[in-house]
């Protein structure tokens, strides 16, 4: 009788009916009934965990509305609570979102004029080459015999300070190449763009960051004069030497890591969802490739081209055949199949295996609809790799 009032004050705590049973025994089996709210947030978790392909039978019936199941039922206020622990999506977007906010921007980087391309590619060469110059001033700072006896010094620095170029990119505007060879190879897989498309967005794009890096540091860094005295002339000009000594081997594989971070920075970016947030995530991935000496082909495009202006003893030649084209290959090898394939297939990888099974058994599919208007977008999404895509 007293665990029978107990049960009773909770319900009516909660606002929720209960019944009570009475055995043989001449015991009171008391069951109280989920609340409406309580209901309704099981629901929004299940809903939850089949958008992000969770099996939610595990060998028994499906979960009902309430939280239970068909049979074996646990008490549904147990599974109210243990649902909760599903909840991840409060305070972040859950990378299901964060992939397909990729193959929407995928379509408008597609669609961009050629003069905003090449606006944009420009800023985000700029931004970079601010970034590559505070790296410079401050890291190059170090007098010499510090960085001889501590040559971790100036990476630390390196590192805390580099991701301010990715930063403003992400946040204020640009089109990177590094990030576009993520996203771009994301919307070709996806039936987004097209092979023309995504060449045509990295090529535009490719150029005009070699220009907007380059002239950054060209006016701001070498005719303002900021790095003739010392110890920043022997760090400027070091860099470049040894960019350009690597073996090709070592850059390429130096660049696949290099990209692998930055792309992760740009979806843990995309993750967050508040100022600090963003700053945070995307801080992190940045730091590992700078302290580590990755190669990253549009930074290079500053802090070469920088140290040559200075007289270092190297090849403008040189550094293009045996350095800056291998690392282009290496970066959109880390950043869009390494991590761009990783993303796409992480939730889609059912409808890669959905379209080998219909190519084996030659399903007849119907005729593909007109062309449609993406909402969110506003751009005409059509053809049948589109339709596929939907269905």
């Amino acid at each position: 009788q007293m665990e029978a009032s107990h049960h009773s004050a909770v319900a009516e705590t909660h606002g929720a009916p209960m019944q009570t049973s009475t055995h043989g025994s001449g015991l009171e089996q008391v069951v109280v009934e989920p609340s409406a709210a309580d209901k309704s947030h099981a629901s929004g978790i299940s809903s939850l965990l089949h958008q992000l392909g969770v099996d939610k039978s595990h060998g028994t019936d499906k979960l009902d509305g309430s939280g239970g199941s068909a049979s074996n039922k646990p008490p549904k206020e147990v599974v109210v609570k243990e649902m909760d622990r599903f909840n991840i999506s409060a305070e972040i977007n859950p990378m299901i979102e964060v992939e397909k906010q990729q193959e929407k921007l995928s379509i408008m980087k597609a669609h961009l004029p050629f003069v905003r391309l090449v606006f944009l590619g420009i800023l985000a060469g700029w931004w970079l080459g601010l970034g590559v110059l505070l790296v410079c001033v401050m890291s190059g700072g170090i007098p010499v015999d510090i960085r001889a006896a501590w040559p971790m010094l100036p990476k630390i620095v390196t590192g805390f300070l580099f991701p301010v170029g990715i930063s403003l990119i992400t946040l204020i505007g640009g089109e990177l190449f590094t990030g576009n060879s993520m996203c771009m190879l994301i919307g070709l897989w996806a039936g987004r763009v097209t092979l023309f498309e995504l060449l045509y967005n990295w090529i535009i794009v490719l150029i005009t960051n070699f220009v907007g890096a380059t002239s950054t540091v060209y006016f701001f860094g070498y005719l303002t004069e900021l790095f003739w005295a010392e110890p920043w002339h022997s760090y400027i000009v070091g860099i470049a030497v040894s960019k350009i000594a690597l073996k090709p081997g070592v850059a390429f594989l130096r660049a696949i890591a290099a990209n692998a971070l930055v792309c992760s920075c740009i979806l843990l970016g995309q993750s967050a969802r508040d100022m600090i947030g963003k700053l945070a995530a995307m801080w992190f991935p940045i730091m590992m490739f700078a302290c580590t000496g990755f190669e990253h082909s549009i930074a290079n495009m500053a802090f070469v081209p920088l140290g040559l202006f200075y007289g270092a003893d190297a090849d403008w030649r040189n550094w293009l055949y045996q350095n800056l084209l291998l690392v282009i290959v290496g970066n959109t090898v880390g950043g869009g199949i390494v991590i761009g394939g990783a993303e796409y297939f992480l939730f889609d990888w059912t409808r890669l295996l959905a379209n080998v099974q219909d190519q084996q058994t030659a399903l007849v599919r119907p005729a593909a609809p007109a062309a449609v208007v993406d909402e969110e977008s506003g751009l005409t999404i059509g053809g049948r790799a589109s339709w596929e895509l939907a269905g």
